[in-house]
């Protein structure tokens, strides 16, 4: 949480008057500096990056091991992914689904 408060304190700057303008979090940051630009467009990478970026590795690893996975010999450095799923309930939530759908 705190990594995100962070993120998004960079995006907010307090204008004084025109061309000077001072980031809220940090008063001595001026907002006009090529040193606040990159770290703008650093931190606008990384609210798309973070809420995106991490869900789509994770379903890679867990995609490219699933043979493995549902014989039970999936990567042990994976294991807390996986080692609640179990094929034959999700078989059940989808015909038991189907019988709405009808």
């Amino acid at each position: 949480m705190l990594c995100c408060v962070q993120i998004f304190a960079l995006f907010y700057c307090y204008e004084i008057n025109e061309g000077t303008a001072f980031l809220m979090a940090d008063y001595s940051v001026d907002c006009r500096t090529f040193t606040y630009y990159f770290h703008y467009v650093v931190c606008a990478v990384l609210v798309v990056c973070i809420p995106v970026g991490i869900p789509v590795y994770f379903y890679h690893l867990v995609s490219t091991a699933k043979a493995d996975i549902l014989e039970n010999k999936g990567p042990h450095h994976l294991e807390n992914l996986y080692k609640d799923y179990k094929p034959e309930v999700r078989e059940d939530v989808n015909a038991h689904a189907s019988t709405y759908h009808t």
